[in-house]
C-alpha cells in the first residue's frame, strides 16, 4: 500500500528578462496575485508549443509593448511552491523601444548595487548574485583557429566574463564552420 500521496509532475516553464540599460535593471511591481505588490523583472509563463524566445517576445509585448533587440540565455532554475513547479529561464535583454509598462503598478529602473535591498519575490532573491553578474557579461562570437585544442576550447568557455553566442571556424584565413552555442550549457551560478 502506498502511504505517499503521488502525483504525476508537471513543471511550467516561465521566460525571465533581465532588461538592462546604463547599468540598471528594469524591474515591475506586480498588480495581482499572486506576489502582489512584489517586485520581478519582467516574463511570465511559456504557452503550450511556444519556444522560449517566442514567449520572451510574447510576454515582453504583453507587459510593456516592447521589442527586443537581442536576448541572451543566462541561466535557468527550478523553483516549487503552493502555486507549483516552475523552471525559471532567465535572459539578458537589449529592447528596440522603451518598456511601457502594462500590467505593472509601476516600474523602476535600479542600479544593480541597490537589488539586495528590493522589495523582490522571495524565491528569486537568492539569484541577485546572478543578476548583477549578467549585467557585467558582453555578448560575443568566438572565432578559433584550426589549431585551437579542446582544451583552449573549454578554457575559453569557462570564462566568467563573456558570453560566447557562436563559434566560428577558420582555416588559412577563411570561415570554414560556424556553429551556435547550446546556451544552456552555460550557467553563471
Amino acid at each position: 500500500m502506498c502511504e505517499v500521496l503521488c502525483y504525476p509532475l508537471t513543471m511550467v516553464d516561465v521566460v525571465i528578462a533581465l532588461i538592462e540599460k546604463d547599468q540598471k535593471i528594469c524591474i515591475g511591481q506586480r498588480r495581482s496575485e499572486p506576489f502582489k505588490g512584489f517586485l520581478e523583472c519582467p516574463g511570465g509563463k511559456v504557452e503550450n508549443g511556444e519556444s522560449l524566445i517566442d514567449a520572451l517576445k510574447r510576454e515582453l509585448r504583453e507587459e510593456g509593448n516592447a521589442m527586443i533587440h537581442q536576448a541572451d540565455y543566462i541561466t535557468h532554475y527550478i523553483v516549487s511552491n503552493q502555486h507549483g513547479d516552475f523552471r525559471l529561464h532567465w535572459f539578458k535583454v537589449e529592447l528596440l523601444n522603451e518598456f511601457d509598462p502594462i500590467i505593472y503598478e509601476e516600474i523602476k529602473w535600479v542600479n544593480v548595487d541597490d537589488l539586495n535591498h528590493l522589495n523582490w519575490i522571495e524565491h528569486n532573491r537568492p539569484y541577485i548574485p546572478m543578476m548583477k553578474k549578467a549585467i557585467s557579461l558582453k555578448s560575443t562570437d568566438l572565432f578559433l583557429k584550426e589549431s585551437t585544442t579542446e582544451e583552449e576550447l573549454v578554457k575559453i568557455l569557462q570564462d566568467d566574463n563573456v558570453l560566447i553566442k557562436n563559434i566560428h571556424l577558420k582555416q588559412d584565413g577563411h570561415l570554414i564552420e560556424s556553429k551556435t552555442i547550446d546556451l544552456y550549457s552555460i550557467k553563471l551560478v
